[in-house]
């Protein structure tokens, strides 16, 4: 049976005008998927999980952001030539010109962004789900 609509976090967000492109090139993750996850990454936070599995990972907006389908390492997207304080880090997406976005897990997975150029992994000191509704899940035309 389908979990309750009015439940979900990010049920809103169907509703914009822009949805059907901001949208077009995203894959929600199933429940098992997302369930493994939080095995994995006890910490991670719930409204992470929820776009996730309510809207999925992918390029948004037709390439306005890219979220991961699961967290990866900074080796991914930096090679192996990477600062010490960025290895810890568990690397989430990026805005496709070097920017990437993480979650610390030794700093109760605190939200993080990543400069390009200094490499420097400053607090957002906002939530993840604040986050994506102020930079990319924007209802535009």
């Amino acid at each position: 049976m389908d979990e309750d609509v009015s439940k979900r976090r990010y049920v809103d967000v169907l509703e914009f005008k822009n949805a059907k492109r901001l949208l077009a090139n995203v894959t929600p993750l199933d429940s098992d998927q997302v369930n493994g996850l939080r095995d994995l990454y006890p910490g991670l936070p719930d409204d992470y999980l929820d776009l996730l599995k309510e809207l999925g990972y992918g390029s948004y907006g037709g390439g306005d952001y890219s979220i991961y389908s699961g967290p990866s390492s900074p080796e991914f997207v930096y090679g192996n030539d990477i600062p010490e304080h960025l290895r810890r880090l568990l690397l989430i997406g990026d805005d496709c010109q070097g920017h990437c976005s993480a979650f610390d897990p030794a700093r109760a997975y605190e939200f993080v962004e990543i400069d390009p150029i200094s490499r420097a992994a400053d607090p957002t000191n906002q939530s993840f789900e604040e986050f994506a509704r102020n930079f990319f899940l924007v209802d535009r035309e």
